[in-house]
């Protein structure tokens, strides 16, 4: 559902809007660059370059700040998600479950 957030947010928050367009744009560019119409006609290997060629791009350029906006939002809606917790250990915030053992003094770090 990641892509789905991204719209969301892109329909309420005019400056993703515009980044997810140019984004698009320029990864539809860079498909063409490499005979391609559209950046989903490349193969795997191609989109990972074009996207590597974003992620290493300079900071100020619209590739690089494309990559790091998406990068960021999709990393926070994907984590957000309970169903993916699990494979990291993670049982979820302490509430509404509390720290049951907060009436206890803290235990003394071990040396």
């Amino acid at each position: 559902g990641v892509d789905r957030a991204l719209i969301d947010m892109a329909r309420t928050d005019s400056n993703i809007a515009v980044l997810l367009v140019a984004g698009c744009d320029w990864l539809d560019k860079a498909a063409q660059d490499k005979g391609k119409k559209e950046f989903m006609e490349l193969d795997q290997a191609a989109r990972d370059e074009v996207v590597r060629i974003a992620e290493q791009s300079p900071r100020n350029n619209l590739s690089r700040i494309f990559f790091d906006t998406i990068r960021h939002h999709s990393f926070r809606h994907y984590y957000a998600q309970p169903a993916s917790w699990q494979g990291l250990g993670y049982s979820g915030p302490p509430q509404p479950r509390g720290f049951p053992d907060h009436v206890e003094p803290p235990k003394p770090p071990t040396s």
